[in-house]
């Protein structure tokens, strides 16, 4: 009996040290507590105050300026991308959706362009790891190439890559009413793996209340998405504003 006794005393011990390990990695994980994202907008159960939430569509004039996208993807992108700043104000501006979003999207998704998808060649020219299936279900016209376990969509070239994102974003969530919130998915929150929809390319925020999905504060802050759009709408130039003729 004090065998079994021991034993369960060590199992018990390495549970409880493994749930506080858990509990702390989940408590901080991802969680900037000095980003101005996260300051007094959460109710007493952490989910986002709606009236903070990050408004990513709009067919008004964007929160960021186009020489700050530029001077932002021209900064922190990678060799391929950093000229292509002006292409996400494009985009962004053609199709409604805020131009920073997509350059936060894609530094969250391969760096701005620094990485690939599952190793895939840098020719496929997807910066924000869409599968062939998400963007054909879109009508986004894309090649289909397999990566380790899931085929991808592939581009003729980045400005293709680019302006595909944001004809997706606008297609699969912005136009499409989920029935449980009834309204477009306008905001980062709203947006974020919204159930029903079967879309869980994009989860930058999961979470419900009342049956309503909204962001919960860890995984705001874990998906890292809206702090990006922040400090882009926030970008300062640090230098004459880039010139944008090119």
């Amino acid at each position: 009996m004090r065998g079994i006794s021991e034993t369960a005393m060590i199992f018990l011990i390495g549970t409880l040290v493994m749930l506080m390990i858990t509990t702390y990695t989940f408590a901080n994980r991802g969680i900037d507590t000095n980003s101005t994202a996260l300051d007094g907008r959460w109710n007493q159960n952490s989910f986002i105050d709606p009236q903070y939430d990050t408004v990513i569509y709009s067919q008004s004039e964007p929160q960021v300026t186009e020489e700050q996208v530029v001077a932002y993807v021209r900064d922190i992108g990678g060799d391929r991308l950093k000229t292509r700043g002006k292409v996400f104000h494009e985009m962004g501006v053609r199709y409604d959706i805020d131009p920073a979003f997509g350059v936060a999207v894609s530094q969250k998704e391969t760096t701005l362009g620094t990485n690939t998808c599952q190793n895939m060649s840098q020719s496929c020219n997807n910066f924000f790891c869409m599968t062939y299936n998400a963007t054909k279900s879109a009508g986004i016209v894309a090649e289909k190439r397999w990566g380790l376990d899931r085929y991808w969509a592939c581009f003729e070239n980045m400005d293709a890559g680019i302006e595909a994102f944001y004809v997706y974003i606008k297609e699969k969530y912005v136009l499409y009413i989920h029935p449980q919130i009834n309204e477009p998915q306008d905001t980062i929150s709203k947006i974020g793996c919204a159930p029903g929809t079967g879309l869980t390319e994009h989860c930058y925020c999961v979470g419900e209340e009342e049956g309503v999905p909204y962001c919960h504060k860890w995984l705001y802050g874990q998906g890292s998405v809206p702090d990006i759009v922040e400090k882009i709408r926030n970008y300062e130039l640090e230098q004459e504003p880039v010139s944008i003729s090119a």
